[in-house]
């Protein structure tokens, strides 16, 4: 899929989605489910561990996926309504070209 042929609604989701895949930890810990847009897992963040997070200069921390390390990491809590295999593909598709 190549970004021209996306919606404008799906590349507003996408976006907003992306935004928060950083300095995200507190509302994926909070989460029932959440996903990765570059291996396109969802699964329980109980699964997440201490060294899958990374602290930012701010002190934030941004989680990286257990399954493939990538900072790719979006929570039901914040996506919900999008967080299917679905929307992690089309995501994967538009940064990362897979």
């Amino acid at each position: 899929m190549s970004q021209k042929k996306l919606q404008d609604n799906e590349l507003v989701k996408i976006k907003a989605a992306h935004k928060l895949s950083f300095k995200n930890a507190e509302v994926i810990k909070a989460s029932n489910l959440c996903g990765c847009f570059h291996c396109m897992e969802i699964y329980d963040p109980a699964i997440i561990t201490a060294l899958d997070y990374k602290t930012e200069a701010d002190g934030a921390c941004t989680v990286f996926c257990p399954k493939c390390g990538i900072d790719a990491v979006i929570s039901c809590s914040n996506a919900c309504d999008s967080l299917s295999t679905k929307f992690l593909t089309e995501m994967n598709q538009y940064y990362f070209g897979f």
